[in-house]
């Protein structure tokens, strides 16, 4: 008898657990719906952090091209990249004439160097 009570017990608190949580999710979603007009059923935050990305879940981003390609948010507080090769050397991209590491012909590359604002994990 005791066993039974004691497992109808824990089966309560779980679900009373799962109900705060449930309550939470519903409490945020309101939130975030009421102050930035995001949809209730399918909330994304990052649009509303930044308006500028909405477009971005559209496109297509896959490339053929066997390159890769990043977005940069705040491409002005980058002041060092660094490019690995198969065996882990690095090449060091500063910023070129226009002051930011835009990873095209006008930034300072160094091959196999080593960090120059001094990043210990460069």
């Amino acid at each position: 008898m005791q066993a039974k009570s004691r497992r109808r017990r824990l089966l309560l608190i779980a679900l009373y657990l799962l109900f705060l949580l449930l309550i939470a999710e519903a409490g945020s979603r309101l939130f975030w719906t009421l102050n930035s007009g995001l949809s209730f059923l399918r909330p994304r935050l990052i649009e509303a952090y930044c308006p500028q990305l909405a477009g971005v879940r559209q496109r297509d981003l896959r490339s053929d091209d066997g390159t890769f390609d990043m977005l940069l948010l705040g491409g002005s507080v980058l002041v060092e990249g660094y490019l690995y090769d198969a065996y882990g050397r690095q090449t060091v991209y500063t910023p070129g004439t226009n002051g930011v590491v835009d990873f095209v012909g006008d930034d300072g590359v160094t091959t196999g160097g080593s960090s120059v604002v001094d990043n210990p994990y460069a």
